[in-house]
């Protein structure tokens, strides 16, 4: 019996980590695309403030 509690323990304990780890890659993803859109809205003001 003590066995079956263990395996399931730590199957929920590698499941809960792996949500873990899988929920701040999409977050440091997001952050990254946010990034990218910021400095290309940025660069796109320069070059209209060089234009102008």
């Amino acid at each position: 019996m003590g066995v079956v509690v263990s395996a399931l323990l730590m199957l929920s304990v590698y499941v809960a980590f792996r949500v873990f780890v899988w929920e701040a890659l999409e977050v440091s993803q997001k952050q990254e695309a946010e990034t990218r859109r910021l400095t290309r809205l940025r660069q796109a003001m320069q070059s209209v403030h060089t234009a102008g």
